[in-house]
């Protein structure tokens, strides 16, 4: 019968051995939600050959004739999603170029192309002018750079960055944004709260998907409230880290 008792240093160890063969924290749900484990790969996405997500995730497809997009959502806050835009057309030449010389030009990175709080000089402007059509010339490339809001009536550009660099992410070099876009309503007008307008946080990163920056995709993870974007940061991060490059 005593030959049954586990001792405590017994227990230590079966604990310790527990906790060695656990999965790590990159596999369970949504690489932080305790108690449901697994990624699901996600294939041939474009440039992209392989990504792992939260298994806890549910995937939505959409084809169109401008892009494709790949989204996935948490079972328990529709409003947040991680995704993926394939683009369908070539971008505007220009913007092409400006996208190459800064993801090919032998920059150190990381790179800051811009932050809010530092301002911007007419030289920054002239850059996200040029490279609106590669971020996406009615969204993130709609912002307060590329399309400066200069009167009371003037309409208030789609996107507003914070900061802008160039990272490197599994070896290769993409342009990573973070900012936040305006909500509007049903009548396309901007809903306004106590702090300003409504805002839809926003992280995403820019990569070639055809040679010299002709074709760019964007990866990203966006939420309505600040709290489920924090909260899921930590999650895109680990999606940026699974990237299996074509």
């Amino acid at each position: 019968m005593n030959d049954q008792i586990q001792q405590p240093e017994d227990r230590l160890a079966a604990v310790l051995k527990k906790e060695s063969e656990a999965p790590s924290a990159f596999h369970l749900g949504n690489f932080m939600e305790f108690g449901k484990p697994g990624v699901q790969k996600a294939n041939n996405l474009d440039a992209i050959s392989q990504l792992e997500l939260p298994l806890s995730w549910a995937r939505f497809d959409q084809k169109g004739l401008r892009s494709n997009s790949t989204t996935f959502r948490p079972g328990n806050n529709a409003s947040t999603e991680i995704g993926l835009i394939e683009r369908n057309r070539p971008i505007a030449e220009q913007s092409a170029a400006t996208f190459n010389k800064l993801v090919n030009g032998g920059l150190s990175t990381p790179h800051n192309l811009y932050s809010d709080k530092t301002g911007s000089s007419p030289a920054d402007v002239e850059t996200f002018k040029a490279l609106s059509d590669a971020l996406g010339s009615t969204t993130v490339g709609d912002n307060q750079l590329s399309c400066p809001q200069t009167g009371a009536d003037c309409r208030r550009p789609a996107f507003h960055m914070d900061s802008a660099r160039v990272e490197t992410i599994k070896g290769r070099n993409v342009i990573a944004v973070d900012g936040w876009f305006t909500q509007l309503n049903d009548s396309a007008q901007v809903i306004d709260g106590a702090d300003g307008p409504a805002k839809r946080y926003y992280s995403g990163i820019f990569f070639e998907a055809g040679a010299k920056g002709s074709k760019v995709d964007e990866l990203y993870v966006t939420a309505d409230d600040k709290r489920s974007y924090l909260n899921n940061k930590a999650a895109y991060q680990s999606v940026l880290q699974s990237i299996k490059w074509r």
